[in-house]
């Protein structure tokens, strides 16, 4: 995948991490970063917490809370699927093709 992809996506997944940790009151958490279609890239966070997450609006002088703020401007969607257990929340982007490869790989 494109560099600018795998980028995004790392950078959503520790967004998605950073909340279920602070949040999600769990020891561990599960991460998934798939592709289930060639030209999407769909990471995701289970944790054991039922607690949906929220979209927060937060001030200038406020030094957290941004989060899913970022999530949101980062990815073509997101969302929460609640699970017997917990919750996913997911994110997807667009990815373009895995491109040449160079001689000999």
């Amino acid at each position: 995948m494109d560099q600018d992809a795998a980028e995004i996506g790392a950078l959503l997944i520790s967004e998605i991490v950073t909340n279920a940790v602070r949040h999600g009151h769990s020891r561990s958490v599960r991460v998934i970063a798939e592709r289930p279609h060639p030209d999407r890239l769909r990471v995701a966070v289970v944790d054991k917490s039922r607690r949906m997450p929220e979209l927060r609006i937060v001030g200038p002088d406020v030094t957290g809370g941004r989060g899913l703020l970022l999530v949101d401007a980062l990815s073509d969607r997101w969302g929460t699927d609640l699970l017997p257990y917990g919750k996913r929340v997911w994110a997807e982007i667009a990815i373009k093709g895995d491109g040449p490869r160079p001689a000999g790989t």
